[in-house]
């Protein structure tokens, strides 16, 4: 790398999974690489991870949840840690139980734990069960499916799933895995890491009650599995392992620090105390309080006062000050002061800073006395008692009502696809529409092509209806393709109208589904004909024996048959 700073610009994702050793392996990487580098750990969905942190951090930290078998995002490396299920679930069953702080986002799952504990695992909270139940398989299976698979599949995939993983390690190997990492990252690899977020009380699985223990493996049979599979996978491969293993006795990354909130002081005012009256949990529409004690040093003649708060990704999502607001404040005496900045917190749910600005307001302008981009920080929760999906909650309800179709909607209650001549889905070289209808214009070509259509498998009746003009049919013909038109599955010459208004009656039949039919009608220069309406009609297999056609030695009844050439 040329550039002079030596940061790491490599893209990696560590997935850390809960109580797994993972903070202690997110200090070792910030001491290393630097927090500019590397994310402190995160809680979020894989692509909403990437998007919001992908360009701030090399080494993106976090508790990733996947979705719908999205996959792995080839641009990116990625690298997790496993610890014997039963020893991690007592781990975490017990972290929640002594060690958890009792907050809004840890309330279900901390009396959870402990219900679970009291009860020897028959009672506890939903939010709990579902952390503690097969925790391993319910994430990587997500990654190449959807999770409402059978527990083979889900294993299956999750082991899968794995197998891409740059770096996979084990808790009772951690050497080993700390030196694939320092391979993966080129850096040294270290003899040992500090624990953090450490589990003050546990029992070890010896020690708790067989009742408990048998429970514990109940809800981690999955995970047993996987975990020996992973364990069988990695001895198969320990002798062949891909990353070459780093000697520097050195980084060749220089650490990268994150860019500093700004801060700006001067002699002439100190912020000696800011405070949120409500606590750091506020209610969506709650007014808030910001407190903001100072000493002036000096007499101002005209002093400004502000607040800005930032969102989580950093956006200024709210900014204002005395001057805004009309409540100047001039010739201030030396001092001790507070200012109070009243807000109604009319924001999404989501994490929050509040920073504060002092100036001067001068004649010849503005002289800026104080600033801090962060002094407290606070977030904004809904209480609705509705559930709800996405960030902000709007109030909403949901109706129903019977309508009557007008003529031209294609889909009808029996089935039945109509489409008008003037419908935006047919398309013309040569036709011109009017109203409803499309018409000839004395030019050879395609009067209409179109709808591209999707088609289940099944039998249908085609017909296409309008008016001819006096010089009638002229040779005019259609066709029906599919495969972008390249792949004709039925065709047949226009006839004179029949008593019903009918140019044609065309029979197709599907065996497999079809994404784009097409319907083409080709007309000559003399041809004078609109086409008003043309008609899909489900029928029964007999039914097409007594299709009549506009001749039976020209028409091919179609049916696209299954076969890998399709």
């Amino acid at each position: 790398m040329s550039r002079e700073d030596g940061a790491f610009p490599g893209r990696v994702i560590f997935d850390h999974l809960p109580k797994t050793a993972g903070q202690a392996i997110n200090a070792w990487l910030v001491d290393v690489l630097g927090a500019g580098c590397v994310s402190t750990n995160l809680i979020g969905a894989h692509r909403d991870l990437i998007r919001r942190y992908g360009g701030l951090y090399s080494v993106i930290s976090a508790h990733v949840f996947f979705h719908n078998a999205e996959g792995l995002d080839p641009r990116y490396q990625y690298m997790t840690f496993f610890r014997e299920p039963v020893d991690r679930a007592i781990s975490w069953i017990f972290y929640l139980a002594n060690d958890v702080g009792i907050v809004k986002n840890t309330v279900s799952r901390k009396h959870g734990a402990a219900q679970f504990l009291a009860s020897e695992g028959h009672e506890t909270s939903a939010e709990f069960l579902l952390s503690v139940e097969n925790p391993y398989t319910e994430h990587f299976c997500r990654v190449h499916g959807s999770g409402l698979e059978s527990d083979e599949e889900k294993i299956a995939n999750a082991l899968a799933a794995i197998q891409q993983y740059d770096v996979v390690g084990l808790y009772e190997d951690m050497p080993t895995f700390l030196e694939d990492v320092a391979a993966l990252l080129d850096v040294p690899a270290p003899k040992q890491i500090a624990p953090v977020n450490v589990t003050s009380r546990r029992l070890a699985a010896n020690q708790i009650s067989p009742a408990l223990r048998e429970r514990i493996i109940a809800l981690n049979r999955l995970d047993m599995r996987l975990y020996a599979d992973v364990v069988a996978w990695k001895a198969s491969t320990a002798q062949k392992r891909a990353i070459k293993l780093s000697s520097q006795a050195a980084s060749k990354w220089k650490k990268y620090e994150p860019v500093v909130d700004r801060v700006v002081s001067t002699p002439d005012i100190t912020i000696i105390a800011t405070a949120l009256r409500e606590g750091s949990e506020i209610r969506s529409g709650q007014v808030m309080t910001f407190d903001v004690d100072f000493v002036l040093k000096r007499e101002l003649s005209d002093l400004e006062m502000g607040i800005h708060l930032f969102d989580a990704d950093r956006q200024w999502a709210f900014g204002t000050n005395s001057t805004l607001l009309g409540r100047t404040r001039q010739s201030l005496l030396p001092g001790a002061y507070r200012v109070s900045h009243h807000l109604v917190a009319n924001l999404p749910a989501g994490k929050y800073t509040a920073g504060f600005a002092f100036a001067e307001r001068l004649v010849e302008g503005q002289r800026e006395l104080a600033w801090h981009d962060v002094m407290c920080e606070f977030e904004v929760y809904h209480q609705i008692d509705r559930t709800f999906a996405g960030y902000s909650y709007l109030p909403a309800e949901i109706s129903l009502r019977p309508i009557k179709l007008a003529a031209e909607h294609d889909i009808l209650e029996t089935g039945v696809r109509r489409l008008r001549g003037s419908d935006n889905r047919l398309y013309t070289h040569v036709g011109e529409r009017t109203g409803h209808d499309i018409g000839c214009t004395g030019q050879a070509g395609y009067l209409i092509f179109g709808p591209y259509i999707a088609l289940n498998p099944g039998h249908y009746r085609l017909a296409i209806f309008g008016a001819l003009g006096e010089g009638g049919i002229a040779g005019a013909h259609m066709d029906v393709a599919i495969d972008k038109g390249e792949r004709v599955i039925a065709e047949c010459p226009l006839d004179n109208s029949s008593d019903e208004g009918s140019f044609a009656t065309l029979p197709i039949s599907l065996d497999v589904p079809c994404s784009d039919l097409e319907i083409r009608v080709w007309v000559n220069a003399d041809t004078d004909l609109r086409i008003s309406m043309i008609e899909i009609t489900p029928v029964r297999a007999d039914d097409l024996r007594h299709v009549p056609t506009a001749d039976s030695s020209s028409n091919s009844l179609a049916t696209i048959p299954e076969g890998p050439d399709l």
